[in-house]
């Protein structure tokens, strides 16, 4: 067996953000002025402001990327979701990530 020591100034924690952003609807409790497209911009801010390495976005309008995070994150794809739209996953730009396919049950 071999043994690898990390030192804590090497150790790079990495932080996963997931959030469902019901993109096709708005909170009841949100102002009769706050659209949808308002909706979707806050929130492609507030993932800039958290820069989590990855994300994982649930009920998705459609299967396209969101622009607002095409400048800190690469998109890993997306697929169909069985409740409502679609789920996006996003990577940090600099880190890889490779997409596989589901295992057939």
């Amino acid at each position: 067996m071999r043994v690898k020591a990390i030192h804590v100034a090497a150790f790079q924690p990495l932080k996963v953000l997931t959030w469902n952003i019901n993109a096709r609807g708005k909170s009841s409790l949100a102002p009769k002025s706050f659209t949808v497209a308002d909706k979707m911009a806050a929130t492609q801010q507030e993932i800039c402001r958290w820069r989590p390495d990855l994300c994982a976005l649930q009920e998705c309008a459609d299967a396209l990327p969101l622009p607002g995070l095409a400048s800190l994150y690469d998109f890993v794809g997306s697929a169909p979701a069985e409740h409502c739209g679609h789920i996006h996953c996003y990577v940090r730009k600099g880190l890889r990530a490779v997409l596989l396919g589901s295992p057939e049950n």
